[in-house]
């Protein structure tokens, strides 16, 4: 269990060294970190950044206990967990706690929605381009069914 909590918190040292980032460029100059917007959008923003803190969690904890050591990959292919529901929550969860983190500070301007697109767009290539070439070569027809059933980004609503 060490190699997987090592995993975990490499990973999530990654993850917090750009929410910090991101923090610091949201917050209001001169006002303290815990000074966030009053009222609903501030409310929103915690939310949302709690949800999206939680499923980051969630599949951190499940890549951890399938990867054998501290920053290797998983012999596996992961669909237990939040992968069940979208193929990269580690993403999805990230995204939200920066868009809930960027809600509770300050009202968006353009230049945050630009931001915003050309972050998401760059992840997106990233994930099309780079992870699921990678990952189909690496699983093969598991990976291609995988993809037939799971949704990349938004989870698929059941009635």
């Amino acid at each position: 269990m060490g190699t997987a909590v090592a995993n975990l918190v490499i990973r999530t040292l990654i993850w917090l060294g750009g929410l910090a980032w991101w923090v610091y460029l949201r917050k209001p100059e001169g006002s303290g970190l815990l000074e966030m917007r009053r009222g609903f959008p501030g409310a929103v923003g915690v939310v949302i950044a709690v949800t999206g803190a939680a499923l980051y969690v969630y599949a951190a904890v499940t890549i951890a206990s399938e990867v054998s050591h501290a920053i290797g990959e998983a012999a596996t292919l992961i669909e237990r967990g939040p992968f069940r529901y979208v193929r990269n929550p580690l993403y999805v969860g990230a995204a939200l706690v920066f868009f809930g983190v960027s809600t509770m500070y300050a009202p968006w301007g353009l230049r945050d929605r630009v931001a915003v697109i050309v972050v998401a767009v760059l992840v997106h290539l990233w994930v099309v381009r780079r992870e699921e070439p990678m990952l189909r070569g690496r699983f093969g027809a598991a990976y291609a069914d995988y993809c037939a059933r799971v949704p990349r980004w938004f989870p698929k609503w059941q009635a």
